[in-house]
C-alpha cells in the first residue's frame, strides 16, 4: 500500500516537473506515421504494398495448406467478391464517414502522400505551366484525391 502510493507521488511529481519546464511529451503514434509518411513516401508506399501482398500470401497459406481448400472454390470466392465490390462501396463509404464523426483520431492519419511516391516532387508542389498534357491532368487528379484520402483515408481503411 505506501510503496505503491509513493511510487505513485513521484510520477505525479515527474509529470508536473516535465510540464512546468516544457518538456514536450513524445509524439503519438499517428503523428509518428505522418512523419514517417511524408518523410519517406516511396518506402512508405513499398511498405503498404507489402503488407498488403504478406497478408494476402499468409491467409492463402492457411486456407489451402491447413484447411486444404480447393481452387475452384477460390476462384469462386474471387468472382463473387468483384461482383459485390461496386454494390459495397457505397455503404463502405457511408460507414468510413460515420466511423470518422465516431473516433475523430482516425481522421488525423494523413494517407494521401501514399497516392504520389514516384511523382517528382516538382510536380507534386507546382502547377504545371503551359499546357496541360495527360501526365499533368493525371497529376492534378491524384493531387485533387489527396484531400478525401487524408480526410476519409484512416477510417475507410477499417471498413
Amino acid at each position: 500500500g505506501m510503496l505503491v502510493r509513493r511510487s505513485a507521488l513521484r510520477c505525479r511529481a515527474r509529470r508536473q516537473s516535465r510540464l512546468q519546464h516544457g518538456a514536450a511529451t513524445p509524439p503519438s503514434l499517428v503523428d509518428q506515421l505522418n512523419r514517417t509518411v511524408a518523410d519517406y513516401p516511396t518506402w512508405s508506399s513499398l511498405a503498404h504494398v507489402a503488407g498488403s501482398l504478406g497478408t494476402f500470401a499468409a491467409a492463402f497459406g492457411v486456407y489451402f495448406y491447413l484447411i486444404e481448400l480447393d481452387l475452384p472454390s477460390l476462384a469462386v470466392g474471387g468472382v463473387v467478391a468483384r461482383l459485390v465490390k461496386r454494390p459495397r462501396l457505397p455503404l463502405d463509404a457511408a460507414m468510413a464517414g460515420s466511423l470518422a464523426h465516431a473516433a475523430p483520431g482516425l481522421n488525423r492519419l494523413r494517407l494521401g502522400p501514399l497516392l504520389t511516391p514516384f511523382l517528382d516532387k516538382s510536380q507534386t508542389q507546382q502547377p504545371p505551366a503551359g499546357g496541360r498534357g495527360v501526365s499533368d491532368r493525371l497529376v492534378a487528379l491524384i493531387r485533387s484525391a489527396e484531400g478525401p484520402i487524408d480526410a476519409y483515408g484512416g477510417p475507410f481503411m477499417f471498413c
